[in-house]
């Protein structure tokens, strides 16, 4: 994971970032699977650590409206995929590793519906008039009832 940092502080630009946080949150998903194949015990930071990826990707999508329209699907995806996936090994794992669980199930499906309200969201200021003839109209009704 420390060479992941790295990578990512000599990552640039947001897209590539995004996507480079969702790359090592996919890389996590697959770790915690293994894990779980093999009977082992999830480590709380590994969960942490698909957490963060995750809600960085999320983060710089927020902000960047043309990341929007291109990654958010990809992301809500991902933490779909989170989401089977943890509810899912909920169900196979000791009763001393379902509260870890969870509690990661219940963060990605926050983070899901984060998504899903972004998806729906119209951009920061991004109110148009209905167009051309609604323009003409407003200028034509103020000059009928404004005229000096």
């Amino acid at each position: 994971m420390a060479t992941e940092k790295v990578r990512a502080f000599f990552t640039f630009g947001d897209e590539a970032k995004a996507n480079l946080h969702m790359k090592f949150a996919e890389r996590r998903v697959k770790e915690i699977e293994s894990l779980a194949e093999r009977g082992r015990n999830i480590p709380e930071s590994v969960l942490n650590v698909m957490r963060e990826e995750t809600e960085r990707a999320i983060d710089l999508v927020e902000w960047n409206e043309s990341l929007k329209r291109e990654l958010v699907a990809k992301l809500i995806g991902l933490t779909s995929n989170q989401k089977v996936m943890l509810a899912r090994l909920t169900e196979k794992v000791p009763p001393n590793a379902k509260s870890r669980l969870q509690e990661a199930l219940k963060r990605s499906e926050d983070a899901y519906r984060r998504l899903e309200n972004l998806r729906i969201i119209p951009p920061r200021n991004s109110y148009q008039p209905a167009g051309l003839g609604a323009s003409r109209a407003i200028e034509r009704a103020n000059s009928q009832y404004f005229t000096p």
